[in-house]
């Protein structure tokens, strides 16, 4: 399965009460061609983030069959990032807002994702604006199993 409970491990310790995580696969976006490592990487790293700089509300992790190819996303109901920051958020030591974000990190966590992105050939997209929320998104290539059918899973604060 595409997002799985390693993933999901990951943003235990970042999951507060006021954030609800909740995952979203839809049929025919179960599963991808790509190095599972990576995307549990990429996708836990986006992840935590968005829980950490989202004070209340909502991420969501999903999975979306598109031309053929896969888009994993994961959105949030944060602040957003302001304009003039969007172009550094991949810098290596950069950190959003005032960088006081609760459990603010040293800012390696998108910088990370997108070497990894780029290292499976693809990209992170940054969509959304100040104050509406943000989600970072990426295309795979879609590889459906030969004789198995991945369960769709909702998860809430961590909770299967």
């Amino acid at each position: 399965m595409l997002i799985d409970s390693n993933v999901l491990a990951d943003l235990g310790t970042y999951t507060r009460t006021h954030v609800r995580l909740a995952v979203r696969v839809e049929p025919g976006a179960e599963w991808v061609e790509s190095d599972p490592g990576k995307v549990r990487r990429i996708l836990a790293n986006l992840a935590v983030n968005a829980v950490k700089y989202t004070p209340a509300g909502c991420v969501e992790l999903c999975a979306a069959p598109e031309n053929g190819a896969v888009r994993l996303a994961v959105h949030d109901t944060g602040p957003g990032i302001a304009p003039h920051e969007r172009p550094r958020i991949f810098e290596p030591f950069y950190r959003g807002g005032d960088g006081t974000a609760p459990g603010a990190g040293v800012g390696l966590g998108l910088a990370l994702a997108r070497e990894l992105a780029h290292a499976l050939g693809t990209e992170i997209v940054v969509e959304g604006r100040a104050p509406e929320g943000t989600t970072f998104s990426l295309l795979l290539p879609l590889s459906p199993p030969a004789d198995c059918t991945a369960p769709r899973e909702r998860v809430e604060n961590g909770r299967t």
